[in-house]
């Protein structure tokens, strides 16, 4: 499994959300990945797990 973290300065707009999440779907391919985001524990905070198995 590859994770991947990004701490924004601020809480993300949906903008920034959407380009740094565009960017990870390139990298992931045919893999399974999940996002784990949390505004109320860490609005700053999202983190990407790409799995190594390709969704079947």
């Amino acid at each position: 499994m590859t994770i991947i973290e990004k701490h924004f300065d601020n809480k993300p707009t949906r903008d920034e959300m959407e380009i740094f999440l565009k960017k990870i779907m390139e990298l992931k391919g045919q893999n399974k990945m999940d996002v784990v985001y949390d505004a109320r524990i860490d609005p700053n905070y999202i983190e990407c797990r790409i799995y190594d198995k390709a969704i079947a």
